[in-house]
Formats: structure tokens, sequence, C-alpha cells
């Protein structure tokens, strides 16, 4: 009986701690939702340009492999970062590929990326205090 009140409890623990999770995600999605625009979501486009603004241009397979979209969704997604002005995409810079492409981040991309990450060290302080509740939480 004791096991089966151990393994009860370890469960609870843990669907405690995925709520704590969620509220910590909560405040991140706030901190980056600020920063966006309406054509401007979800956590691909958000990882897409934070990867071009850290790691510098990428051909559009590369994103698809970090982003998990097919071909035709990364298509779609830098048709809208295009769009808004986030990303260029620049034809013919691949000497053995020059009908091949690579994705670069913009001055306004990287101003984006800049609010984005200055917004999410602010909210840390609220972050830390979910991280804590979490460790305490886990078994």
């Amino acid at each position: 009986m004791l096991t089966c009140m151990s393994a009860h409890d370890d469960l609870r623990s843990v669907s405690e701690a995925v709520l704590e999770f969620a509220r910590m995600g909560d405040v991140l999605h706030d901190a980056i939702a600020a920063h966006l625009g309406e054509e401007i979501t979800g956590n691909a486009t958000v990882g897409t340009l934070l990867q071009l603004d850290l790691e510098g241009p990428m051909r559009p397979g590369q994103i698809q492999d970090l982003t998990g979209l097919s071909s035709g969704g990364v298509t779609k997604m830098l048709d809208r970062l295009e769009a808004a002005g986030l990303v260029v995409r620049e034809y013919g810079v691949i000497p053995q590929d020059r009908r091949g492409s690579v994705v670069r981040i913009t001055r306004k991309g990287q101003r984006m990326t800049t609010r984005i990450a200055e917004s999410v060290m602010a909210s840390l302080p609220q972050v830390r205090v979910h991280m804590k509740q979490i460790d305490a939480i886990l078994p």
C-alpha cells in the first residue's frame, strides 16, 4: 500500500510541476508576444528569428530542420517574415548552388529580437519564482 501511495504522490508532484511549467510558459509567452506583430506568431517563427540573429544566415532546409515545419510551412513562414521586413532571402550567394537561397535577418528583425530578449530578461524574476516552485515540488 505504501508503494501505491508513493507512486500516486509522485504523479501528483509531477502534475503540480507541469502546472508551474505552464504558468512560467505564460510569463515567457507574454514577454515575447508583447513585441510581435499580428503576422508574427508561433514558437517556430520566434525560434527562427532568434536563431538567425544568433547564428547568421541559414538555408530554408536548415530552418525546416530547426522548426520541424514542412517545406511549404517554412515557405509560408518566410513569406510572412519577409513581408514584415524581418528577414530577406538572398539568391545566388551559394557558390555551388546558384539556384539556392539563404535567409538573413534584417536590422528590423534584430531590433525585434533585442526587444524580445530585453522583455524576457525583465520577466526573469517571475520565471525564477516558478523555477523555485518546480524545484520544491519535484521528487
